[in-house]
């Protein structure tokens, strides 16, 4: 997810079973003192995506990296949520 201007700190991440959350806030630039013409083009504020996620996520193996304003998200799944094949053992 790109989000170039905000702070680390300013982002916060929530999974709450299938549903990704992030939510954070952009400040508002400031303005140059010299220019007689600024536009800006980012929207400044609070702001909020959500995601649903297939299976449910393993939250203690999840990672986040923020890096040049771009946000990168690893949500490993839970081992139970994950399909796999049973080995049936003959017994007799």
């Amino acid at each position: 997810m790109d989000l170039p201007g905000v702070g680390r700190d300013k982002i916060n991440i929530e999974i709450q079973g299938n549903r990704l959350t992030i939510n954070g806030e952009r400040p508002l630039e400031a303005e140059p003192k010299i220019a007689a013409y600024h536009s800006i083009e980012r929207e400044t504020g609070a702001f909020e995506r959500q995601f649903t996620v297939p299976g449910h996520v393993d939250v203690d193996a999840a990672e986040a990296s923020y890096v040049d304003g771009v946000l990168v998200l690893v949500l490993p799944k839970c081992e139970e949520d994950r399909p796999g094949n049973v080995r049936v053992e003959c017994r007799g």
